[in-house]
């Protein structure tokens, strides 16, 4: 089951890069969309390589239990990544809006959090056995499964919170289309696969 995941996975990366490779040659003079082009390319690339890791893992040993819960390694590197790529709705759709110190804000949450997270796994390391949702109650009261519980429910409000927030707001500066509508299904699509990676 880990090799379909994969492979679906898979399939998205490449479609993350060339929808980045489109914006950057049509950016032209428009550098924020140069710039997530940029931005989509890269993390497209970065977890292109990842999930490429995984499958040789899962396709070289049978035995690998891809799919345990909650695991704390995908969760870390998807959460500032997945924080970073969500604002896009709000950069285009709210010129100027986002400064340094907005960007900041918005990203406190996915950069503490990460940082904990990595903290715990350089410090400390230990980590429960969760095979199925009774483990995760049984051994509630472990700090890493505190941890992993917290990240997971953040690493999925906190993406879909960004991609959602403009359209709250009561004045936008620019109108929303069709393409914008299909980012932000396309952001939503990624965290139901994400769901499936970490929490199944």
């Amino acid at each position: 089951m880990g090799i379909l995941y994969l492979s679906v996975e898979l399939f998205f990366d490449l479609v993350a890069c060339i929808l980045g490779g489109i914006l950057i040659c049509h950016a032209g003079d428009n550098y924020p969309k140069l710039y997530w082009g940029i931005i989509a390319l890269c993390i497209g690339m970065v977890f292109m390589w990842e999930n490429i890791g995984w499958l040789t893992i899962v396709t070289e040993t049978p035995e690998y239990r891809f799919t345990d819960l909650l695991n704390i390694e995908k969760m870390l590197k998807w959460y500032v990544l997945a924080s970073i790529v969500a604002l896009f709705p709000t950069a285009s759709l709210l010129p100027g809006y986002l400064t340094p110190f907005k960007i900041l804000s918005f990203l406190l949450p996915s950069i503490l959090l990460t940082t904990i997270g990595l903290c715990y796994l350089g410090f400390n390391g230990e980590m429960t056995s969760l095979r199925t949702f009774s483990d995760i109650f049984a051994n509630f009261r472990h700090t890493d499964v505190m941890l992993r519980s917290i990240l997971f429910f953040s690493s999925i409000i906190t993406p879909v919170f960004f991609c959602f927030y403009p359209l709250f707001r009561r004045k936008l500066y620019r109108q929303i289309n069709g393409m914008m509508y299909f980012f932000i299904g396309f952001i939503c699509l990624f965290v139901f696969i994400y769901c499936l990676f970490v929490y199944q």
